[in-house]
């Protein structure tokens, strides 16, 4: 597999944190994290957390088609 280079400011559309959350609840959001991830990229749902988001954060923050995760956590 081969991909073109580009500057990131030529791709990028727009860039928004998510949010930290010490929840863990049995019911709420399932906020993607690291181990939800595979080191082949796949989606991992054996290990969900569940944390509560107010409506402002939901519309803001739910992952559309074409979306890419970037994580900075403990970078």
């Amino acid at each position: 597999m081969t991909f073109d280079l580009a500057p990131l400011g030529d791709v990028l559309l727009d860039a928004r944190p998510g949010f930290a959350s010490g929840d863990d609840l049995e019911v709420g959001i399932f906020q993607v994290r690291m181990n939800n991830l595979s080191r082949n990229g796949d989606l991992l749902l054996n290990r969900r957390r569940r944390v509560s988001a107010d409506p402002k954060q939901l519309s803001n923050l739910q992952l559309l088609p074409g979306d890419v995760l970037f994580n900075a956590t403990n970078s």
